[in-house]
């Protein structure tokens, strides 16, 4: 059985992920929670500085632009935000809220993607799929993807970091190995402006890198 499992492991990485966003999207759609205070600032701030004239616009600095001079870390994930709304309206599609939720989904669902490729690539195919099963046991977690707030846009950052890290370990040619540092150097930057917290994971390669 075995040895199925582990030829079949991108099968089954790919059922686990379907479901696991199937069942996201299931949660987010039931629950419809009311965004509240951090989160309502970051989605319905995106929402205004997309639709109604830009970040000088009278609308989103007469509602919003105190709440950002004082909390400028949810600067990034409101531009984010508002990019992909501009991009979703343009495209006909208006509910900003649901964008918002799938976009958290997707993120939880590529930070179980990121887990699985670096433990298949770091410590074979074995604790790749248990960390698919562990994933499933922990669900309840993931339906904090419903919140498309900082934690859950940048959660699949520290995984990507690891397993770009290790590739680009072990990449020979030195072109490929400076363009894998470079999207680690990206990917870095971008996680930390969302979330500053995700420097930890940097701090912890470094060290690794080191000794």
């Amino acid at each position: 059985y075995k040895t199925v499992l582990y030829k079949k492991k991108n099968v089954l990485l790919a059922t686990a992920l379907v479901f696991l966003f199937c069942v996201q999207l299931y949660v987010g759609m039931a629950t419809q929670h009311t965004p509240d205070y951090d989160y309502g600032n970051v989605l319905w701030g995106a929402a205004t500085f997309a639709t109604e004239g830009g970040g000088f616009s009278e609308a989103f600095l007469g509602s919003y632009s105190a709440y950002f001079h004082r909390y400028p870390n949810n600067s990034c994930l409101l531009l984010l935000l508002q990019f992909l709304f501009r991009g979703l309206h343009a495209l006909g599609f208006t509910d900003v809220r649901q964008a918002a939720v799938i976009g958290g989904h997707l993120c939880f669902t590529l930070a179980v993607f990121f887990t699985f490729r670096y433990l298949d690539k770091a410590f074979g195919s074995g604790p790749a799929l248990l960390s698919l099963l562990l994933t499933l046991c922990f669900l309840p977690v993931y339906f904090h993807s419903s919140v498309a707030y900082t934690d859950t846009y940048s959660i699949w950052v520290p995984p990507a970091l690891l397993y770009i890290t290790l590739i680009a370990q072990r990449v020979t040619p030195t072109h490929k190995k400076l363009l894998l540092w470079c999207l680690f150097g990206f990917i870095l930057a971008l996680g930390v402006e969302i979330k500053s917290t995700v420097a930890i994971t940097a701090i912890a390669i470094l060290l690794q890198c080191i000794l």
